[in-house]
């Protein structure tokens, strides 16, 4: 798995037995870094998606 591989706050969360509030809860109080993307959706219309790199979830898991 690469460092610079990203998750979604779904993916995030299932890989990391926690609810997506959780994850929402920590990128909202700054303890998980995030950033917001344009990607394109099923239909083809962009959809913005929250991105978590995975060093970060790292980071931040283990220390809790």
């Amino acid at each position: 798995m690469s460092k610079e591989e990203c998750f979604d706050v779904a993916a995030a969360a299932e890989r990391y037995d926690c609810s997506i509030k959780t994850i929402r809860r920590r990128i909202k109080n700054g303890s998980l870094p995030a950033r917001t993307e344009k990607i394109d959706g099923r239909d083809g219309r962009p959809v913005l998606k929250t991105m978590i790199r995975v060093v970060d979830l790292d980071d931040t898991f283990e220390r809790a």
